[in-house]
């Protein structure tokens, strides 16, 4: 199984052969200990050994024997949890078999690692597009008037729409009077489309 740790509960987060059993309570002796240990943790028969005879899966309708671990720990120190074999009848594994369990943690910790990157990767491009977003909406409307001017004898109105989320873009304008008496009106495309 991969069992991540929290405070109070084991989670069982892919397992196979534990009928459906997909939490426990955190008590001593099987992952809640290993993950106290740097290197493979083994309880050879949990039946007869005085550090796991109490917990919940060995006194439990699994009757787990066999239990050995190896840690998922982060580059930093920190465990998160462990991958563990269990069986019902009590063996000693080699040291070959306990390898193995120690590549398959550092797998499950660069496949976690993984994640978090690419979680980190998509909440940053999601942050930048939301702030380039916003500076092209800032952007965008200081290219418009304030307000548009009353123009004696023409019902003057304007409607204002975003090009695009992805690029600042769209006409601007002005309607602004002359020293003449005259009134100017001033149209431009910011894309360069006109």
């Amino acid at each position: 199984t991969v069992s991540i740790v929290d405070t109070d509960r084991v989670w069982f987060k892919a397992a196979h052969g534990l009928h459906g059993v997909t939490e426990t309570a955190r008590a001593p002796g099987l992952c809640a200990s290993a993950i106290l240990h740097d290197e493979p943790y083994v309880v050879a028969d949990a039946a007869a050994d005085p550090r796991a005879i109490a917990n919940p899966l060995v006194r439990g309708g699994l009757g787990v024997r066999f239990y050995a671990a190896a840690p998922v720990t982060t580059p930093d120190g920190q465990c998160l949890g462990v991958v563990d074999v269990l069986d019902t009848r009590p063996r000693n594994p080699t040291a070959g078999q306990l390898e193995a369990l120690q590549d398959l943690a550092a797998l499950v910790m660069d496949e976690l690692e993984l994640r978090l990157s690419a979680f980190r990767t998509v909440a940053a491009e999601r942050d930048r597009r939301a702030e380039a977003e916003r500076l092209a909406r800032v952007l965008q409307r200081t290219l418009l008037p304030p307000a548009l001017p009353d123009v004696p004898g023409l019902h003057v109105a304007a409607a204002y729409h975003t090009a695009s989320t992805d690029e600042v873009g769209g006409d601007f304008y002005d309607l602004f009077p002359l020293d003449d008496g005259r009134w100017a009106f001033f149209l431009g495309d910011v894309c360069g489309k006109g």
